[in-house]
């Protein structure tokens, strides 16, 4: 067959073309939402496209075509962006979608214009789609040239989730727990939950963190009120579902904390008048009996123990006026008073001074200690251990702890629970149950170490409205309040003078299963120079109400909850 020389030189025209042009960018499948950059691996550049880098285009760089080619990418999104640089010498390029031509766009423009959305279509069916930007040669009459650029490609997702079914609610603790059914969505980022108080139209988002899970806790709430919840799904491009439908539920009822009085002690059965009587009362309490100590009386004697029970309707009181002293003999030995192994026992009124620990409670239940003042103690002045449980620790002082030889370091306030060292000596070696212990009320001050210190493995108490001072501390106790326990509530505490925080909450790595799921609420903070509650990075959870104060540096590491 005979072929024209002009045919010839067309040829070899085409192949010379397609051997000197840079190749196509390899396919890499229908991508979703995001921001796909001109050096992406989800965008295909056909052509000579040179890449330019310069700080006014996004992410630093654009790329150039000055010659045949084009810019492809699929997606699976509603719509796409193409973001490009307008100039002085830029031509037009014609816009595929789906392989049907919808639009020429012109990229001249007399000064140069960055990150321009210069072609853009929405409302697409969220299936795979494909874009091209093919260069046309042509140019706007004004142009000094006809190169075309691509900055980057926005693939936006403007379809929400569905609307979350099935939100439930339970009243639990300081509040109520909610619960709803998984969304399906692949793109499901998480949920928004919403409350409104009573009748308010008014609806706050509960926490400012993305709710990850299908269930929260809400804290801290009004017993008196019934509050109004809905839940929004939201996904990975930020979009909200509808609203699910409202549910309303009130909190149960806070329990009370109020403890007897001097004044609330019963006619005395017994009344020592000095340490050998007070040893036999204690030696033959029974249930009903009530130990009065003597006013202006002084009980000089280490390990005063009461290893007897009282019951529910019968407890036994020991009690006094303050001026009735029980003196242990010395900050180096002893204990003021030891209740060990007994229930139902209220110990109120008077003062113990002058021992290594002031009272301690062990293997016991149903213990009351109130309106006590406990000073001059070697070690801790009141200690609640060995699975003691059920126990209320209210409106005592406790004033002047570690003052024993070389015992700064385990001057506690109050003190709930072991530690692990101790495990083996005071709870079978396993975690000390003190669960279900409430400590409110009380003055703490001139502590060397924490001012109240809850161990792993006590749950489930409640530390409420105690004054606690930490000026005395040293500088290996950075916080007057610290919890390893579970789901402790610490309420409206005033916290005063930490060496940093106010208080904190901590997972020990080798206990993973403790410290978890803490209530800190509405306390106050005064020359509090770190945060007011620091949770630790293993901590679970922990919830922080935005009802705290602002300590120096803030309210807390984690966001806190409305």
């Amino acid at each position: 067959m005979r072929t024209s020389a002009t045919a010839l030189a067309v040829s070899f025209a085409l192949i010379l073309s397609f051997l000197t042009s840079s190749p196509a960018r390899a396919e890499v499948g229908a991508v979703g939402a995001g921001t796909y950059e001109n050096d992406s691996p989800a965008v295909t550049l056909s052509g000579d496209w040179a890449l330019k880098t310069s700080t006014q285009d996004s992410a630093g760089s654009f790329a150039q075509l000055g010659g045949t080619g084009y810019a492809q990418i699929s997606f699976t999104t509603s719509g796409i962006k193409w973001i490009a640089r307008k100039s002085s010498s830029s031509g037009q390029a014609d816009v595929y979608l789906d392989g049907v031509k919808v639009q020429t766009v012109d990229l001249y423009a007399s000064a140069t214009q960055y990150q321009q959305t210069v072609y853009e279509v929405s409302g697409l069916p969220e299936t795979t789609h494909t874009l091209r930007i093919v260069r046309t040669g042509t140019k706007n009459t004004n142009s000094i040239g006809s190169s075309i650029t691509l900055d980057a490609l926005i693939a936006p997702d403007i379809y929400p989730p569905a609307t979350p079914t099935g939100l439930t609610a339970t009243p639990d603790s300081t509040g109520i727990r909610l619960t709803w059914t998984a969304n399906t969505e692949p793109d499901l980022a998480g949920y928004r939950l919403y409350r409104a108080n009573g009748t308010s139209s008014t609806w706050v988002q509960v926490q400012d963190a993305m709710i990850l899970g299908t269930t929260l806790f809400d804290a801290g709430l009004d017993p008196a009120t019934t509050y109004r919840y809905r839940v929004r799904a939201v996904d990975t491009s930020a979009n909200l579902s509808p609203t699910s439908t409202v549910i309303s539920q009130a909190p149960a009822p806070r329990p009370t904390f109020s403890a007897p009085t001097l004044s609330d002690c019963p006619t005395a059965t017994v009344t020592p008048t000095d340490a050998t009587q007070l040893r036999t009362a204690l030696a033959n309490a029974s249930p009903g009996d009530v130990i009065r100590l003597a006013a202006n009386t002084t009980y000089s004697f280490s390990w005063y123990t009461l290893a007897r029970s009282g019951t529910a309707t019968q407890p036994i009181w020991i009690c006094g006026p303050r001026s009735a002293v029980i003196d242990g003999g010395g900050t180096s030995d002893g204990r003021g008073l030891r209740i060990d192994g007994a229930s139902y026992v209220n110990v109120v009124g008077f003062t113990m001074r002058n021992a290594a620990k002031g009272l301690q409670v062990r293997s016991s239940s149903y213990i009351v200690a109130s309106n006590l003042l406990i000073e001059q103690i070697g070690d801790e002045a009141i200690h609640l251990l060995s699975n003691t449980t059920d126990s209320m620790v209210v409106g005592n002082t406790v004033d002047g702890t570690g003052l024993g030889p070389d015992r700064a370091f385990y001057g506690e306030g109050v003190y709930i629970g072991t530690a692990r060292e101790n495990r083996c000596q005071y709870s079978n070696c396993q975690p000390d149950r003190s669960d279900r212990n409430v400590i409110a009320f009380n003055q703490i001050m001139n502590t060397t170490s924490e001012a109240i210190e809850i161990k792993a493995g006590a749950s489930s108490g409640w530390v409420y409205g105690n004054s606690v001072d930490g000026t005395k501390m040293g500088s290996d106790h950075p916080a007057p309040i610290i919890v390893f326990g579970n789901q402790w509530v610490i309420e409206k505490n005033d916290i005063k003078n930490a060496v940093a925080d106010g208080l904190q909450v901590w997972t020990a790595d080798y206990e993973l299963q403790y410290g978890l799921d803490n209530q800190i609420l509405a306390n106050t903070a005064t020359n509090v120079p770190g945060l007011l509650a620091r949770i630790g990075n293993l901590t679970k959870g922990t919830i922080v109400g935005c009802d705290n104060a602002l300590a120096q540096q803030g309210r807390s590491n984690i966001s806190c909850q409305r």
